[in-house]
């Protein structure tokens, strides 16, 4: 989520990301082990979130090893409207606006793949409404007016594309990679689709490696593995047992699923942009 304040003040923070995962939290089991007298907010950590909505307790963030049931919505539609997509929504703002009561005025955005009337009318339904639920042991009320559902990738077309030129965006996410072609402003509908690759693929190919030493890599971790890799860093300290994974077996495993990635992209691209009539090594 970016948030821009209605009154222009600058923000501490106007960003935030969470992993698309909800667990179902017991508060009760939570407090285990602690003071007590001892309350929910005082015992949590920095990355820890519990919400509290319509009687359901979910633990997001570094707490969903504490939970049940752990879940993400992953391959199926209703994720964009239902109450996960709620859930994560609500908490992303908690930890943007600290205001115990706000209006929140929510652009948001649909893969290619599902960006219809019908569609983009059931988010807008489902995310507008007035929300009272407890976040971090806290009462919270949110009010969420939910405006334009865009087709993913077409923002950067707004903020950064013209409005006369043929201009097309990779929107290449976790799940899924969107194509969006337009001119100037005017999507080209038979131009823009969709295709399940992404990012996703490569946490998960890591996440194989860690299951060879019998140990888990969490999604948080993997992400911080690809970025070190991207920018040419080193890589946080990966223990395994008594001894720590080798830096070129992370690498083998990046490179090697960045290159299958790369050949279904590249198929995708092609199949979907060539010119008619012209070489399949040249997409528009």
């Amino acid at each position: 989520m970016k948030l821009i304040p209605a009154d222009g003040v600058p923000l501490a923070q106007d960003l935030a990301t969470l992993p698309s995962f909800l667990a179902d939290g017991d508060i009760t089991t939570l407090l285990k082990g602690h003071d007590p007298e001892a309350k929910l907010p005082e015992i949590l950590q920095r990355g820890d979130y519990v919400l509290t909505w319509q009687n359901q307790t979910s633990f997001l963030g570094q707490l969903l090893e504490h939970g049940t049931q752990s879940h993400s919505a992953f391959n199926d539609e209703r994720r964009y409207w239902s109450e996960h997509a709620q859930m994560l929504l609500l908490c992303l703002a908690c930890q943007l606006v600290p205001e115990r009561c706000f209006e929140l005025l929510l652009v948001t955005a649909l893969p290619v793949s599902l960006y219809d009337r019908v569609r983009r009318q059931q988010v807008k339904q489902a995310r507008t409404r007035h929300f009272r639920f407890t976040f971090n042991g806290r009462v919270r009320e949110v009010r969420v007016k939910c405006g334009y559902v865009a087709m993913e990738g077409q923002g950067i077309l707004i903020h950064c594309g013209d409005e006369s030129s043929e201009q097309a965006v990779v929107d290449l996410g976790e799940r899924t990679t969107d194509l969006v072609a337009a001119s100037g402003q005017r999507l080209i509908s038979r131009l823009c689709k969709g295709f399940p690759l992404g990012v996703g693929q490569l946490v998960e190919d890591l996440q194989q490696l860690w299951q060879r030493y019998r140990r888990k890599l969490s999604v948080e971790k993997a992400h911080a593995l690809l970025t070190a890799y991207a920018h040419h860093r080193s890589y946080p300290r990966s223990a395994i047992g008594a001894s720590v994974l080798p830096d070129e077996a992370i690498s083998e495993v990046i490179q090697g699923s960045l290159q299958r990635l790369a050949r279904s992209l590249f198929s995708f691209l092609v199949g979907t942009w060539n010119v008619e009539g012209g070489s399949r090594r040249n997409p528009i």
